[in-house]
C-alpha cells in the first residue's frame, strides 16, 4: 500500500505525478506549437511567391501596355470613322507619293481592300496591289528603303521585279501590300516621303544599283592554262627527283625513272632523256632542295627553266621567273 504520511513515499509520488504532467505536455502541446510555427513557415513562403507573382504581373502589364501604345501609334484608324476613312484614304495617297518620289512610273493606282473587320473585330487589315510600275533597281531599292522607314503598322506580303526584254535595266514591278487599323485610333499622322539623308544609305543604294541582279549571265572568260611541254605526258609523272647532294665539293642531284629502273647522278649541265626529250640540269639548289631543267623539245623553241622539288616529280612543275 502507499503510505501517503511517508515522506519518502510522497516525494516519490510526487515526482511520477510531474512525470505523466511533463509526457501529457509533451504529448498534446508541444507537437501543436510546432504545428503552428510550419504553418506560419508555410503561409509566409506562398506569401512571399504570390507578392513576387503579383510583381512580375505588374512588370508584363506594364510592358504590355508599352508595346500596345507603340502598335496603336502606328496603325490606322478603322475604316467607317470620319477620321478612320479618311486615314485609310490618306494612306493610299502616301502610297502614291512614295512611288512618285521613288521615281517610280505607270503604277496602278491602289485600291484597298478591307477585311477581318465588323462589330467586336480587334483589327482590320486593308490589302494594297499595286501592279505595273515600271523603274530601275535603284528606284525600287529606294522605294522600299522609305517604305521601312514610315512608322506603320504595315508590311510588304510580295513583290516581284521583272525585267524587261527590249530596255535593259528597267523592270516591271508588283507589290501587295497590308496595313493594319485598330478601332480606338482616330487621328493618324501620315510621315513624309523625304529623301535620302545619310551617306550610308546613299552607299548601300549605289551598292545595290551597281550589282546588276537580274541581267542577263555573262560567264566569266575561260582562264588559259599554260600547257607543259609534250614530255610531260606519261613518263614524267613516274619520273622522281629523289635527292641533293654534294659530291666532290659539287652539287648533284639524283633523278629516278620508275618506268625504266634508271638511276641518274648529274651535275650541273648534266642530261637525260625522257621520252625522248633531253632534259638539262641547269642549276641544282641545295640550299632550296630543288633544280632547275630546261626541257629541250626536238623541233620548238625552249620555253624557259622549270622547277623541281626533291620528293616531287617531273609532272609536277613549276616555271621558274
Amino acid at each position: 500500500m502507499f503510505d501517503i504520511s511517508n515522506p519518502q513515499k510522497r516525494e516519490q509520488f510526487l515526482v511520477i505525478l510531474a512525470g505523466i504532467a511533463l509526457c501529457i505536455l509533451a504529448v498534446g502541446v508541444v507537437p501543436t506549437q510546432f504545428g503552428e510555427i510550419n504553418k506560419l513557415k508555410t503561409d509566409r513562403t506562398k506569401l512571399i511567391n504570390d507578392i513576387n507573382e503579383h510583381k512580375r504581373h505588374a512588370k508584363n502589364e506594364e510592358e504590355i501596355k508599352s508595346r500596345l501604345t507603340a502598335i496603336e501609334m502606328q496603325a490606322l484608324a478603322t475604316a467607317g470613322t470620319s477620321a478612320g476613312g479618311e486615314s485609310v484614304d490618306g494612306y493610299r495617297t502616301w502610297l502614291r507619293e512614295l512611288f512618285d518620289s521613288a521615281g517610280l512610273r505607270n503604277y496602278n493606282a491602289p485600291q484597298p481592300v478591307s477585311s477581318g473587320g465588323g462589330k467586336g473585330a480587334t483589327y482590320t487589315k486593308h490589302t494594297f496591289v499595286i501592279n505595273n510600275g515600271e523603274g530601275s533597281l535603284s528606284q525600287i531599292a529606294e522605294f522600299l528603303r522609305q517604305f521601312c522607314r514610315a512608322e506603320y503598322l504595315h508590311t510588304i506580303q510580295s513583290v516581284r521585279p521583272l525585267p524587261t526584254a527590249n530596255r535593259p535595266g528597267v523592270f516591271t514591278v508588283s507589290f501587295r501590300i497590308e496595313a493594319l487599323s485598330l478601332p480606338q485610333i482616330k487621328l493618324v499622322h501620315m510621315p513624309s516621303n523625304d529623301g535620302l539623308t545619310t551617306d550610308d544609305e546613299r552607299q548601300k543604294l549605289a551598292a545595290i544599283r551597281d550589282r546588276a541582279i537580274l541581267s542577263e549571265y555573262t560567264p566569266p572568260p575561260p582562264v588559259v592554262a599554260s600547257s607543259p611541254p609534250a614530255v610531260f605526258d606519261l613518263d614524267a609523272r613516274y619520273c622522281v627527283l629523289s635527292a641533293i647532294v654534294e659530291t666532290d665539293g659539287k652539287p648533284q642531284c639524283w633523278i629516278y625513272h620508275r618506268t625504266q629502273g634508271i638511276n641518274y647522278f648529274l651535275f650541273e649541265e648534266g642530261s637525260f632523256t625522257l621520252r625522248g626529250v633531253r632534259c638539262v640540269i641547269k642549276k641544282i639548289d641545295i640550299d632550296a632542295q630543288q633544280i632547275h631543267v630546261d626541257i629541250q623539245i626536238p623541233g620548238e623553241s625552249s620555253e624557259g627553266l622549270v622547277s623541281v622539288a626533291v620528293g616531287k616529280n617531273f609532272d609536277d612543275i613549276e616555271k621558274v621567273e
